[in-house]
């Protein structure tokens, strides 16, 4: 069996050795008072033969008014009236834009220039038979259109 040769008291290691952990001793505080809660006396009840103070903490609670069930609507009335009527204006504003595109398309296609010849052929026909004809080329994404109108 091994006996240490050397014995180090507790005062000699902790001047020694830095590895040895001591903490601060612990002060110990004294517990705080809780604070004094104030109870309010909100009514008097009787009680074997005397009145006894009733505090807020034990009153008896009021009864909840009953709750208005009826159904409510999901939206604003008003706010619908002006969505309305803001989304009917800008339907009706497309719609017409869109018509007035439809109609000038049709109008600048093969059978506006029909149109156009034929107003002119009726404005300058005053006798006599009145020979048009047309030429229409397409190609790609380009066309060309010719014509002449040949009066006798």
């Amino acid at each position: 069996m091994h006996t240490p040769t050397h014995t180090h008291t507790s005062a000699q290691l902790a001047r020694t050795d830095t590895r040895v952990h001591r903490p601060a001793p612990l002060t110990v505080h004294p517990p705080a008072p809780a604070p004094a809660v104030e109870r309010r006396i909100v009514g008097y009840e009787h009680y074997a033969g005397g009145l006894v103070p009733v505090y807020e903490q034990h009153a008896p609670t009021l009864p909840t008014p009953p709750r208005d069930l009826t159904p409510q609507p999901l939206f604003d009335p008003r706010a619908q009236r002006y969505l309305a009527a803001g989304v009917g204006t800008g339907a009706a504003a497309a719609g017409i834009g869109w018509g007035i595109g439809q109609a000038l398309t049709g109008l600048t296609t093969g059978a506006g220039i029909w149109i156009l010849a034929a107003l002119i052929a009726l404005a300058t026909n005053r006798s006599g038979a009145t020979h048009i004809t047309q030429h229409n080329t397409a190609t790609g994404l380009f066309s060309r259109a010719g014509g002449t109108i040949n009066r006798p």
